[in-house]
């Protein structure tokens, strides 16, 4: 065969406008012939290795024994074409429509596309529509029944997210109540759960998504002429459609909710389990026992989601795309950084707004018939101020260095607990019940603690600078090195109470009853005066190590 003539893109497309349609043994290799319109052109044993026709228009074109190795046919309308004895090798067919088109004798090594081909596969067995179309209608159902659970689960567990009461986070009876069914589930158990189900049913779905959208693609052909309108397939999943990309706003529209719920879900599921578990901090490191807090755990897995999603994302856009479209990796990471951003601002302002509500929350939990003693909730360094916690049940819980400041406890139940170092600044405590509390050095500056009972409680070093503890039963607490300056203290039963090195200086103790208290030469009354009933220690004071 003699040499082939070169010919020009910028001629070849003039001539075909003036209706030269036979073009048999020309070379147009690595010609850019992008969404052109060649219809009915005849390419028969021309030299189109490399040539870039992707989108164009190509129904009826005949490639008979032409060289089409490397060409890029991606999106390409090949429907009627004939391409018998061509040489397809490393050719590009992402989307190409093959409705109608001849392949006998062709060679399809290395091709890349919807098809999946081999070196030297007949071509009756490339394109088996029947057995393609059925494989796809079954990847399609699986696909819109995980698609509807996994839109189920996102939306009843964000329902049950957002319904459940801060109560439900905190302690040892910390359970979650899950609506309609009516169950209680602990909650560490529930928000272990739920973002793995969520994983699970994503997973799968977006597998059967991507087959069944490949497995359209390929079929695009029966479509091409309207019938994409009319098939049942798309009456019954609507969403194929989407899949195949098809024109108009109401598309462009409807793949806006479509690409949220499909890609998003679990992202915005952790977002919101992050939202709710953030102002609990530490307190529910019971999800996973003295483990990592809870907040920090749906943080880190919301980054991933995403960050696996924009690869993802990426992954598909450079297979469909070629290698040049990589740089979607680059703005995928650019968007996954300003999502967690974003997230983050947004959890630190719920943390800076958020006031627990723990109104008649048993954080703790009651003694049964068979049991002697309340479960004490375990809260370390928790971060409640602030908080709403009127008549909340907190017998026995830890609460060492936790901070109550501004919290509101009136009513409380804290009988035995032990919160050393913990922060009660300006907090309502009124009439609250903490017999037997270990609270030595707290913190209880400006707080409002009258009738409330800290009777044979350690209150060693504690603050109560300023207090308001009209009628507060301090009998037999333990107030050594205590400050109870300009403390408010009318009506107070301190009976029995050790004031060894307490500070009292400027204090209101009328009408108080300080019968059996001790303390000692460095204790400090108002004006230098010893209530009555008091008596003076005659045992060495112990050395108090207050901060």
């Amino acid at each position: 065969m003699g040499a082939r003539a070169r010919l020009q893109a910028a001629v070849l497309l003039a001539e075909y406008a003036e209706g030269r349609r036979n073009f048999q043994g020309i070379d147009v290799s690595g010609a850019d012939l992008q969404e052109t319109v060649l219809d009915g052109a005849d390419f028969g044993q021309s030299d189109c290795s490399g040539v870039n026709l992707r989108g164009a228009s190509l129904r009826g074109v005949s490639f008979a024994a032409a060289t089409l190795v490397g060409a890029n046919l991606h999106h390409a309308n090949l429907i009627g074409a004939d391409l018998s004895g061509a040489d397809l090798s490393g050719a590009t067919t992402w989307g190409t429509r093959l409705g109608g088109t001849r392949l006998s004798g062709s060679t399809l090594s290395n091709v890349r596309g919807w098809v999946a081909v081999r070196d030297q596969t007949p071509p009756s067995s490339v394109v088996k529509f029947d057995l393609v179309r059925e494989n796809a209608r079954e990847a399609t159902k699986h696909a819109g029944s995980l698609f509807l659970a996994q839109l189920t689960v996102a939306l009843y567990g964000t329902f049950t997210i957002l319904s459940a009461g801060d109560g439900e986070f905190l302690g040892s009876k910390a359970s979650i109540k899950l609506p309609v069914i009516d169950v209680s589930v602990r909650t560490s158990v529930f928000f272990a759960a739920l973002p793995v189900i969520s994983s699970v049913l994503q997973i799968y779905y977006l597998f059967y998504h991507r087959v069944a959208s490949r497995l359209w693609r390929a079929l695009d052909t029966s479509m091409a002429e309207g019938a994409s309108r009319t098939m049942p397939e798309l009456t019954r999943y609507p969403w194929i459609g989407i899949l195949l990309q098809q024109p108009g706003l109401a598309a462009r529209i409807a793949r806006i909710p479509f690409f949220t719920f499909s890609w998003m879900t679990t992202p915005l599921l952790l977002w919101i389990a992050w939202l709710k578990v953030a102002p609990f901090h530490s307190t529910v490191a019971l999800w996973v026992r003295d483990g990592a807090p809870a907040s920090t755990v749906f943080g880190i897995g919301f980054g991933l989601a995403l960050l696996l999603f924009g690869i993802w994302a990426a992954h598909e856009r450079a297979l469909e795309y070629g290698v040049h479209e990589v740089r979607q990796l680059v703005r995928a990471f650019i968007a996954f950084v300003l999502a967690l951003v974003a997230a983050n601002l947004t959890v630190n302002f719920r943390l800076s707004v958020h006031q627990l509500q723990l109104v008649n929350a048993e954080v703790s939990r009651r003694p049964s018939n068979d049991e002697q003693d309340p479960v004490g909730a375990i809260l370390p360094h928790v971060q409640l101020a602030g908080s709403k916690a009127r008549r909340a049940y907190l017998a026995f819980a830890n609460i060492n260095g936790s901070n109550f400041e501004d919290a509101n406890l009136f009513g409380g139940i804290l009988s035995g607990v032990v919160g050393i170092d913990s922060v009660f600044t300006r907090s309502n405590l009124h009439a609250v019940k903490a017999e037997g509390a270990s609270m030595s050095g707290t913190s209880f500056r400006d707080a409002f603690m009258g009738y409330s009972d800290f009777s044979s409680s350690d209150l060693v070093c504690a603050d109560f600078t300023g207090a308001k503890m009209r009628k507060i039963n301090l009998r037999n607490a333990n107030l050594g090195a205590a400050k109870l300056v300009r403390a408010m203290l009318e009506e107070a039963d301190l009976r029995g109470a050790d004031l060894r090195h307490a500070d009292l200086s400027a204090s209101f103790i009328s009408a108080a009853t300080f019968e059996a208290a001790t303390y000692d030469a460095e204790t400090k009354f108002p004006e230098g005066i010893v209530p009555a009933g008091a008596q003076l220690s005659k045992e060495r004071s112990p050395s108090y190590l207050c901060q």
